[in-house]
């Protein structure tokens, strides 16, 4: 159920930002083409910094007051230090 509540806020924010550029819905081919490859490159940009993150050095990320952050969702994702 959380996936349907993030894709329909995407959605509502992509909608907005379409309206404010004025942009008709659906998108000329093109646009929406360009839009597809935005996703997908985001995609791919958030694995790869995961996979960055993986590769420190232990104990490197206490040392920048950082620490890795445990759970299903985000085994890689950062949060300062309390």
């Amino acid at each position: 159920m959380k996936a349907y509540r993030v894709s329909l806020a995407v959605g509502a924010i992509v909608g907005v930002i379409y309206g404010l550029l004025r942009v008709k819905s659906p998108a000329p081919p093109t646009v929406a083409l360009v839009g597809l490859f935005g996703m997908l490159a985001g995609e791919q940009l958030i694995a790869l910094i995961r996979n960055l993150l993986r590769q420190l050095p232990r104990g490197y990320l206490s040392a920048l007051g950082l620490r890795p952050r445990r759970g299903l969702a985000s085994a890689c994702a950062i949060s300062p230090c309390r």
